[in-house]
């Protein structure tokens, strides 16, 4: 029973604590935002697609004109780019489809004269950028606004900021406010010049503008409608939630049977998709460099100096072996070998030189040679020394005698 009883014990602690977890802790759930995902990168004007679709309007949205196989005839066409996504003969074929009575909304891009809008150019429509005021211009006119006494303007919105744009709408009894941009506006001919007559094709037929200038007009083509926008981020996903932006989308397309979105493509970066889907191989791929990188940078054991393999010539190699010599103080095993070759080359070409004693042997060789006797006995016999200068004449002589011989 005493055996028994710790394992008691543990299986009441055990049901004890199992029963006070299970009775203190509660699940729960939890949001976690993991940003945009790899459609909406693709498609900056997902949330505008999605949102026609809840108000019953049928909706294809790409960024590949040839996707379309036909225009609707009664429908919607939007298009954030032209440069991007129209050619001259799909130029042509959508302006023949806005004649037989199609809408087109287009967003104008900043004017290049380098490289115009081809859609735009046709209707005369431009978007420039407001130029930049000067400091100097700006510190003048808030000078003289101080000194007239002007009050600061009250910061809550009591009146429209200048990037709010007001539109009206035939039956609609309310006023459409859009945020757009104000750095940029469009310009028309007609807008600046009250007798400007526009072609039988096209007739201007509404403009709505903020202080920062024109950013939204229409145009009638044929039986068909253009809107013209100075700024198409006002449909992108993160703007279309601000002030009537989605309203002005449903107003512009709530008669049309389907409504194509063409927008330029879109698409996420390398490193975007690298970390979203293979973090663990970068990380494998880092922890294997540095452990090459550490295997590659430590040494082991004594340094060893390089071994040269170039073989050397021989003159270097004789040049080695005197400076050898010379350093360990051996002047005889540089001069006796050259001595032991000229006394066999006395020996050949003065047979019985060898009998003879050292002075006669002298002279023999003088007389062959034509050398004095001394320079013959300093190159042959002189006792060799440490000294450079001794060591230096002995082989001059030596030089003289072999040459002589």
């Amino acid at each position: 029973m005493k055996a028994k009883a710790p394992l008691i014990i543990s299986g009441l602690l055990l049901v004890l604590s199992a029963y006070i977890f299970f009775k203190v802790m509660e699940p729960y759930s939890e949001m976690q935002d993991d940003g945009w995902s790899t459609k909406a990168q693709r498609n900056p004007f997902l949330a505008a697609e999605l949102f026609l679709q809840k108000t019953g309007v049928q909706v294809l949205a790409t960024h590949d004109i040839h996707q379309i196989e036909n225009l609707p005839e009664n429908g919607t066409i939007f298009i954030s780019d032209v440069r991007k996504v129209l050619t001259h003969k799909r130029l042509e074929a959508i302006l023949e489809w806005i004649k037989g009575g199609g809408h087109l909304i287009v967003a104008a891009p900043i004017y290049d004269k380098h490289n115009p809008d081809p859609l735009l150019s046709y209707f005369k429509v431009e978007n420039h950028l407001h130029e930049q005021e000067k400091l100097s211009t700006a510190l003048e006119k808030a000078n003289l606004d101080r000194l007239a006494g002007k009050k600061k303007e009250n910061k809550e919105k009591t009146e429209e900021p200048e990037d709010v744009t007001t539109m009206g709408f035939q039956g609609i009894p309310s006023k459409v406010r859009a945020g757009f941009d104000p750095g940029s506006y469009l310009t028309h001919p007609a807008l600046d010049d009250e007798k400007y007559e526009t072609t039988p094709l096209y007739e201007l037929n509404y403009v709505a503008s903020s202080e920062s200038g024109v950013h939204f007009l229409q145009l009638y083509y044929g039986d068909g409608l253009i809107s013209i926008l100075s700024d198409q981020s006002i449909w992108q996903s993160d703007r279309i939630d601000e002030l009537d932006n989605a309203y002005l989308l449903w107003l512009l397309s709530e008669n049309s049977d389907q409504v194509i979105m063409l927008y330029g493509a879109q698409m996420a970066s390398l490193f975007y998709y690298i970390g979203k889907y293979a973090p663990e191989t970068v990380t494998g791929l880092l922890v294997l460099l540095l452990a090459w990188l550490f295997f590659r940078g430590r040494r082991f054991g004594t340094a060893r100096q390089l071994t040269i393999e170039a073989r050397r010539s021989l003159a270097e190699h004789i040049q080695a072996s005197s400076q050898y010599y010379w350093r360990q103080g051996d002047m005889r095993a540089l001069i006796e070998p050259v001595r032991r070759e000229l006394n066999r080359r006395i020996a050949v070409a003065l047979p019985g030189s060898n009998d003879a004693d050292q002075v006669a042997r002298l002279n023999m060789i003088a007389e062959h040679t034509g050398l004095d006797p001394k320079i013959i006995k300093s190159a042959l016999q002189e006792n060799i020394t440490a000294n450079e200068n001794d060591f230096t004449k002995i082989m001059n002589h030596l030089q003289l005698l072999r040459n002589a011989l």
